[in-house]
């Protein structure tokens, strides 16, 4: 059988990249093991994933009901245009689309986006090496490479950096446009550009640049080299137009608000070429963990990648290319193995950030670079040339069809998947059930701003941000990667000692009108908290709205106000004082949930040898279960009960006990472990409680 089979041949035209789509989509959920059973609730960590669940469904819900007002999100009130205070994921979000509208939770949108970018990066590198190649071998080793690159892990936490398709798309639309220059293919270019922009600034700048680069090099190869650049250059000009829309709420924050990127903070995350040597800890062949290094400049690309790209470089010649991209001249390189190569080294050189002249002087004169944070993610670029390249290669390899050299691409493959393996990944679980408040929050009637407290606490606000996705109501708070300066001014004034009262004023001006303790998680401000809301009260500054089951404490809500009059109530006028003494006396709910508590191991624990598994659980009936997960729940042994007669004053009533579990570890069990107990009652009640990560030994 011939295997350079022609490329746009009507019976695989379909049929090949359908099949090559369930494939990576087979080995994306291979490599992000245990994410699909775990598909609903699982992250990288509690952080920047939050941050994009609630982007993707606001913008969604946004270009569904109210477009105009896209940018004025819910978070950092009542600064505006706060959607620019981060990456809008416009382009993401049209595809989270469908979801949306089945009302999918946040996390199981995010989720999904998340395996579905590998498959839509791999098939974009098929196009792109489809087109130069005519193979669909070839295509199809460049879109495996493309769509596991070392890179993608890495960036695991920030789904707008693992969805890079627009960059082989962008390049894939100019060398067609360069092939048969027409306004069609103009316009295909220019809606290229158009989605690199709504899907990622970072790759947008980039982009432009070294689409830039591609074009003076076609120029020099094309037969028309004046019609070429010309619409080259008007649909890349075009797209960069449509895009303004986008683009300007960028410019009035950056200019409002002062948000641009210090020199100090950029050259932080500019790389130096030996970080191109420093492999990511997402990789289970390298361990990249072990070595102290910032994570944003670990650019190891691994060992196979290059070598494809090497024999790509040093071996194909123009009878392995399309015959649209066959050098006139036999002297002269082909001109996809110049682009590819020139991509390799821009990536390279862009990475350097202010370690080099390139990208300062980006950074310097051109105002749009002063905005991006991390230089070190030019190396997309160089991956992108690297991918392209080394599916390219497979065209000459397999110029002879002989059984060797197929089995030489098999291995290759078999290889690459095996030097990049992640799985298993240790996903971060949050707990199943949202607390009652912001099911209030979203029916509430109120008017004005919420501020939640604590604030700016470890990892308070992104989960203040996630939460956002479910109630929309203006917050105060919020995670980015810059600060409001609301929020930032009124979070000194909360973690002042004692809290002054004029931060009352404060919180009218800025239109604020219900404060939303979480009592369990005040830790060190909690004397001080308690004793502002408190005074204030009794002032008759704040009002006391109510209380809502959450953890162990509860969630309290006050109403900033001069009179009692249009505040929202929960509670009983009566049950005030009563709910209040709770608070002030730092006792536990007593609450007809099943609910626990987990003591050992602490987070972030080291262990060695002999682990021990211990907490308490209550219900209203009696208790059947506690089993401790490990490995995202794969691994479950049941714990053994023993009494907790110390909790009889503090749940009167109840069912108690506690749950204890001492073991040496499994050879199962994950090193960078993590641990959850499930608790069931009589009732058939189930609960989990936080999830822990630790590091255990043998």
């Amino acid at each position: 059988m011939k295997i350079l089979i022609e490329y746009d041949s009507p019976p695989l035209r379909w049929l090949v990249p359908s099949l090559l789509a369930l494939a990576l989509g087979v080995i994306a959920t291979g490599m992000t093991w245990p994410l699909l059973p775990n598909i609903t609730r699982a992250v990288t960590d509690p952080g920047d994933p939050y941050i994009n669940a609630f982007t993707l469904d606001w913008v969604s819900h946004k270009l569904t009901t109210d477009p105009r007002n896209l940018f004025d999100s819910p978070l950092f009130h009542p600064e505006r245009k706060t959607l620019a205070f981060t990456e809008h994921l416009i382009g993401l979000a049209l595809f989270a689309l469908p979801f949306h509208l089945a009302d999918f939770p946040p996390l199981l949108t995010y989720n999904l986006l998340f395996l579905l970018s590998f498959v839509v990066n791999g098939l974009a590198a098929y196009l792109l090496v489809g087109e130069v190649t005519n193979s669909r071998w070839a295509a199809s080793v460049a879109a495996l490479v493309y769509a596991f690159l070392p890179y993608r892990m890495a960036q695991a936490s920030h789904l707008q950096h693992m969805w890079s398709p627009w960059l082989p798309l962008s390049l894939w639309a100019l060398l067609r446009l360069y092939r048969a220059p027409s306004m069609p293919r103009a316009c295909i270019l220019a809606f290229t550009v158009v989605m690199l922009g709504l899907s990622n600034v970072h790759w947008l700048l980039f982009g432009l640049v070294a689409l830039s680069v591609s074009a003076a090099l076609m120029a020099l190869y094309s037969p028309s080299p004046l019609r070429f650049t010309g619409m080259a250059l008007i649909a890349i000009m075009s797209g960069c137009l449509l895009l303004l829309p986008t683009l300007l709420p960028y410019r009035w924050v950056a200019r409002e608000y002062g948000m641009v990127r210090s020199h100090e903070e950029t050259a932080h995350f500019s790389a130096h070429l030996s970080d191109w040597l420093v492999p990511a800890g997402a990789s289970k062949t390298w361990r990249g963990e072990a070595i102290p290094h910032e994570g944003e400049r670990r650019l190891f690309p691994g060992a196979l990648l290059p070598l494809g790209a090497l024999l790509g470089l040093l071996f194909l010649r123009r009878e392995d290319l399309a015959p649209s991209y066959r050098a006139r001249s036999s002297k002269a390189p082909p001109l996809p193995v110049l682009l590819f190569a020139a991509w390799i080294l821009l990536g390279v050189i862009g990475s350097l950030g202010l370690n080099g002249p390139f990208h300062r002087v980006l950074f310097e004169y051109i105002e749009p670079f002063r905005a991006l944070r991390v230089p070190a993610r030019w190396a997309i670029v160089t991956y992108t040339g690297l991918a392209a390249l080394s599916g390219a290669a497979v065209a000459w390899l397999l110029r002879r069809n002989t059984l060797l050299r197929r089995l030489f691409v098999v291995l290759f493959c078999v290889a690459f998947l095996y030097e990049v393996r992640t799985a298993p990944v240790r996903w971060y679980l949050p707990p199943d059930e949202q607390p009652e408040v912001y099911e209030w929050l979203r029916t509430s009637p109120h008017t004005g701003g919420i501020i939640e407290l604590p604030i700016w606490s470890m990892s308070s606000e992104y989960e203040y941000t996630l939460a956002a996705a479910g109630h929309r109501r203006a917050t105060v708070n919020g995670a980015s990667g810059f600060a409001s300066p609301t929020q930032a001014r009124l979070a000194a004034l909360f973690n002042q000692s004692p809290i002054p009262a004029a931060l009352i004023d404060e919180l009218r001006a800025a239109d604020v009108r219900l404060i939303i303790l979480h009592a369990d998680r005040m830790g060190e401000r909690e004397e001080d908290t308690v004793s502002f809301l408190m005074d204030n009260r009794r002032a008759g500054r704040l009002a006391y709205v109510g209380r809502f089951f959450h953890d162990h404490r509860g969630d309290y809500v006050f109403a900033v106000t001069d009179g009692e009059q249009g505040i929202p109530r929960v509670t009983a006028k009566e049950l005030e004082e009563w709910e209040l003494d709770e608070l002030t006396s730092r006792r536990f709910l007593v609450t007809d949930r099943l609910a626990g508590l987990h003591y050992l191991p602490r987070p972030g624990a080291q262990v060695a040898g002999e682990l021990t598994v211990d907490g308490w659980a209550v219900s209203l009936y009696p208790i059947t279960s506690a089993t401790v997960r490990f490995n995202n729940g794969q691994v479950r042994i049941p714990a053994e009960f023993y009494p907790r007669d110390d909790l009889r004053d503090v749940y009167p009533g109840l069912a108690r006990t506690g749950y204890r579990l001492v073991i040496r570890k499994p050879p199962e069990v994950w090193t960078t472990a993590d641990v959850q107990v499930e608790i069931t009652d009589a009732a058939g009640r189930r609960s989990r409680l936080p999830q822990v990560w630790f590091d255990w030994s043998e």
